[in-house]
């Protein structure tokens, strides 16, 4: 098994978990979503399942961002 690791200031660091699992011949597919865009928005606190309606955004801001985002389709929020 031949895996690169690279040297930080601090000493060794580990090899990517892409790089190990194509060392250990996994299938590199995984549970990696696969999206066009991702719609990113940073507010305190915490969130729920349903991340734009269940968080401290306005509750009609996340009902009109989650339904730009369903017409935009393969957009994670």
């Amino acid at each position: 098994m031949s895996v690169q690791t690279t040297m930080s200031p601090e000493g060794w660091t580990p090899p990517a978990c892409a790089a190990l699992s194509r060392s250990l011949q996994e299938p590199l597919c995984g549970t990696a979503p696969r999206v066009r865009g991702w719609l990113l928005i940073e507010q305190p606190g915490p969130w729920g399942r349903d991340r734009l309606r269940q968080s401290r955004l306005d509750p009609v801001l996340g009902d009109a961002l989650a339904a730009r985002c369903a017409d935009a389709g393969c957009v994670r929020c």
